[in-house]
C-alpha cells in the first residue's frame, strides 16, 4: 500500500516529466480531497469494453469526462503559470484606466483562479465546477490564445494515461479524517 506521501512523489515525478512543477502541499490538496468513486467507475467501463492487453486509445482517453474535470480543477487549484504578460496591440481603455499600444500587461491567473466572483468557493477541490461551459478567460490553466502551451493536450493525454494507470493497478481506499485531513491509500 502507498500512504499519501509516496502518491504525491509519484505525482511529483510525473508532473516533472510533462514539464509541469507542482507544490508538494498543493497535489495532497487534490488527491485528500477528490472522490475516488467517479474515477473507479470511468475507468471500470473503458476496461470493460476493450481488448485485453491492449493499448489505451484516443478514443478511450476522450471518453474519460471525470478525469478532465480533475486534471482541470487540480491545474485550477494549482496553477502551474502563476502569470503571464502580453503587449497590448492597441490603445483601450478598461474599468476607466487607459492601456497604451505597447504596454506590457500582466495577468494574475492565480488570483483568476481563487476569485470567489469566478469560482464560487474556490478552495474547495471540485471538479464538477467544470460540468458547464465556464465565462472566457476564467480557466487559464495552460494560457490563452496564441500563445497557449502547444503541448497541453499533450500534457492531458499523459495525465490521463497516468491516471488510469493509477487506478487499474492500485484501489484508492479513502482513510479516517486525521488532524491533517482525509488520507487516500493505495492498495
Amino acid at each position: 500500500m502507498l500512504g499519501c506521501s509516496e502518491i504525491v512523489g509519484k505525482l511529483k515525478k510525473f508532473s516533472c516529466l510533462i514539464g509541469v512543477s507542482c507544490r508538494n502541499d498543493d497535489i495532497t490538496a487534490s488527491v485528500a480531497e477528490f472522490d475516488a468513486w467517479p474515477f473507479e467507475e470511468e475507468h471500470r467501463r473503458i476496461i470493460e469494453n476493450r481488448k485485453s492487453g491492449t493499448n489505451l486509445t484516443w478514443s478511450e482517453v476522450n471518453n474519460m469526462p471525470y478525469t478532465a474535470k480533475v486534471i482541470s480543477e487540480t491545474l485550477r487549484r494549482a496553477t502551474i503559470l502563476p502569470c503571464f504578460s502580453r503587449k497590448a496591440s492597441q490603445d483601450f481603455e478598461i474599468n476607466g484606466y487607459k492601456v497604451r499600444k505597447g504596454w506590457s500587461i500582466n495577468l494574475d491567473v492565480v488570483s483568476i483562479h481563487h476569485d470567489p466572483e469566478v469560482f464560487s468557493n474556490p478552495e474547495k477541490f471540485d471538479p464538477s465546477r467544470f460540468d458547464e461551459p465556464l465565462r472566457p478567460f476564467s480557466f487559464l490553466g495552460f494560457g490563452s490564445g496564441p500563445r497557449m502551451c502547444p503541448r497541453m493536450n499533450l500534457a492531458k493525454l499523459e495525465i490521463c494515461v497516468f491516471i488510469y494507470h493509477l487506478i487499474n493497478k492500485y484501489t484508492l481506499l479513502i482513510m479516517e479524517s486525521t488532524s491533517s485531513g482525509r488520507q487516500i491509500m493505495l492498495g
